[in-house]
C-alpha cells in the first residue's frame, strides 16, 4: 500500500542524502483555437509523482458577449494523461459562473456580475504516478476561451518509484495498474468511476469536488458501492454557490466492489479521485467509513412509531431527532458482518474526518424569511443524547465531537469537510450519533413537512481501536 505522502516526498527535496529525484513544473497558458498542449512526455526508465495541480479555467468574459448563467461549455476545464497507445485519462475540473439571473442578467456590468477567478489549487496528500512513455497533455476542450495550469511533482526512477509503493508498470488505464487517477460527476445518473477486481479492495486516497448547477434544481453527489453501500453525499441546489472541497479519506471499499458516482443533474459537478487497489489481507480491519440521511426535524403525531419528538417549553419550543450512525468495515469481522454502531467492550471510534451537507428550500416568494430552523452536530455515547435548545445554543448528554452547524436561510447550502483529525468517542458501547433540532422563529413549533430541507447529510470516516483516550466533556454548553 502506499505510504509515502507528497509532503515527505517534497520534503525529501532540501536534504541532499535524502534525496530521490528531480522536482518538475509543467504549465502552459493555453488558446483554445490552438488545440492540445504536451506538457510532458515522461523518458522511460522514469516515474512523474505528481503531488500538485493548479488550474485556471478562463472565460470570455465582455470581451464578446456577457457571460451568461453557469454553463457546461464555459464551465469546464481538462488535463489529460495519454498513455504511449493513445488512450486517456481525463482530470476535469468545474470551473464557476456568476449566476447573472440573479443579478439584473443583461444589466451593465458590475462588481455583482464578476465573473470568478477560477483559480483552482489541489494537493494531494499522495501523489499520483505517471509511467514512463506516458505525456500529461493540457485539453483544449471544453472551455470556451482558454485556460492555464501548472503540475507540480517530483520525476523518480522506475526503481525509486517502486520502493516508495509506485507501480510502474507502462500500461493503459485498466486493471493492471494498482494506482492512478480517475474523474467523474459531470454525467447525470449511476456512473461506475472504479471497476472492483476480484480479491482487492479499492482504496480512496484523495478526492477534489466542485458542484455549482446551471439552474436551481436538486444537484445532489453520491459516491457509493456497487452493492448500493453509501460512502458520501453531498448537495448544492444554488446556482449562486460555489461549492468546492478537496480532502483525503482513506476510504476502503469492499473486495470487489465497483465505486459509483450517482448525480441528479447534468454538466453541474466535476469530482477526481485518486486510488489504489490494495489486496483484501492487506486492509485494515479496524478502518470504516459510514453515511446517513438524519430524519428531518419534522412535526409528526407522536406515540410508538414517531421519528421526532416534540420537546422544550411554550415559550421555546423545537422538534428532535436522534440518529444513530452505523459504520461500514470493508473487511468483515469473525461472523462475516461488515457493519455496527458500538465500537464494542474495549474499544473505542475514532472520527479521522467528517463532511456535512444541509441544503434549504425556498420558502416564500415575498422579501419575507420564515424559513424553519435547523440545527444539528455529532456526538458520542452509549445511547442517543438528549439534545437540547437554550436561548444561548444546544446542550446534551452525549459527548459532542463536532461544533453544531445550522441550516437556517432560504435555499442555503451548507457544506464543509474536516480532515486529518483523530477525535475520540466515547469507549466500550459509545456508538456515534447525529443529533438533529429543528424550530422556528417566534416561538412558535415547526409546521413544515419537511422543516425546509431539501437534501441532508453527514459522512464520517474513522478506525475502532482500543481505548486509549478519554473523550473530554464537551456537553456543547
Amino acid at each position: 500500500m502506499l505510504k509515502t505522502t507528497s509532503q515527505q516526498l517534497i520534503d525529501s527535496l532540501g536534504y541532499e542524502g535524502g534525496r530521490v529525484g528531480q522536482p518538475i513544473l509543467m504549465s502552459a497558458a493555453l488558446d483554445q483555437t490552438t488545440g492540445n498542449k504536451n506538457l510532458l512526455t515522461v523518458p522511460n526508465g522514469q516515474v512523474f509523482l505528481c503531488t500538485h495541480i493548479l488550474v485556471q479555467a478562463d472565460v470570455a468574459a465582455y470581451l464578446l458577449a456577457p457571460v451568461p448563467s453557469p454553463d457546461a461549455d464555459q464551465s469546464y476545464t481538462e488535463l489529460q494523461l495519454h498513455d504511449p497507445g493513445g488512450s486517456n485519462s481525463i482530470i476535469s475540473l468545474r470551473g464557476f459562473a456568476r449566476y447573472s439571473g440573479s443579478f439584473n442578467d443583461g444589466a451593465s456590468p458590475d462588481f455583482r456580475t464578476a465573473p470568478p477567478g477560477n483559480a483552482v489549487m489541489w494537493k494531494l496528500k499522495y501523489p499520483f504516478a505517471v509511467p514512463p512513455g506516458w505525456s500529461v497533455v493540457q485539453s483544449a476542450a471544453p472551455t470556451a476561451w482558454g485556460n492555464q495550469s501548472a503540475i507540480y511533482g517530483v520525476m523518480v526512477s522506475e526503481p525509486a518509484a517502486r520502493e516508495l509503493g509506485y507501480h510502474a508498470e507502462n500500461a493503459s488505464p485498466t486493471l493492471s495498474r494498482r494506482s492512478g487517477i480517475t474523474s467523474a460527476g459531470s454525467a447525470s445518473g449511476t456512473n461506475t468511476v472504479l471497476t472492483g477486481v476480484a480479491g482487492q479492495c479499492i482504496r480512496v486516497l484523495d478526492v477534489q469536488l466542485r458542484m455549482q448547477p446551471e439552474a436551481v434544481a436538486s444537484n445532489q453527489l453520491t459516491l457509493q458501492q456497487g452493492d448500493g453501500q453509501k460512502i458520501f453525499i453531498t448537495h448544492n441546489d444554488n446556482p449562486a454557490e460555489h461549492l468546492s472541497m478537496q480532502f483525503s479519506p482513506d476510504w476502503y471499499l469492499k473486495a470487489g466492489q465497483n465505486l459509483v458516482c450517482v448525480t441528479d443533474d447534468a454538466n453541474a459537478n466535476s469530482i477526481n479521485i485518486t486510488y489504489e487497489y490494495v489486496d483484501e489481507d492487506d486492509v485494515p480491519p479496524n478502518s470504516w467509513f459510514a453515511c446517513i440521511e438524519p430524519t428531518y426535524p419534522t412535526p409528526d403525531a407522536g406515540g410508538a412509531s414517531s421519528t421526532t419528538v416534540t420537546v422544550g417549553t411554550s415559550g421555546l419550543p423545537f422538534t428532535r431527532t436522534l440518529n444513530e450512525v452505523t459504520c461500514y468495515y470493508a473487511k468483515p469481522n469473525a461472523a462475516g458482518q461488515h457493519t455496527r454502531t458500538s465500537p464494542t467492550k474495549g474499544f473505542q471510534h475514532l472520527v479521522r474526518g467528517y463532511a456535512v451537507s444541509i441544503q434549504k428550500d425556498a420558502t416564500t416568494a415575498n422579501a419575507t424569511d420564515d424559513t424553519e430552523q435547523t440545527r444539528f452536530t455529532i456526538s458520542s455515547g452509549a445511547a442517543a443524547g438528549q439534545i437540547g435548545l437554550l436561548p444561548a445554543g444546544l446542550a446534551q448528554t452525549n459527548y459532542q465531537i463536532a461544533p453544531v452547524f445550522t441550516g437556517s436561510a432560504h435555499d442555503q447550502c451548507l457544506a464543509t469537510v474536516i480532515d486529518g483529525i483523530n477525535i475520540p468517542g466515547k469507549s466500550d458501547d459509545g456508538s456515534l450519533w447525529v443529533d438533529v433540532v429543528g424550530f422556528k422563529a417566534l416561538s412558535t413549533t415547526p409546521t413544515s413537512g419537511t422543516n425546509d430541507i431539501a437534501g441532508f447529510a453527514v459522512s464520517l470516516w474513522g478506525c475502532t481501536a482500543p481505548t486509549f483516550a478519554t473523550p473530554r466533556s464537551n456537553k456543547g454548553v
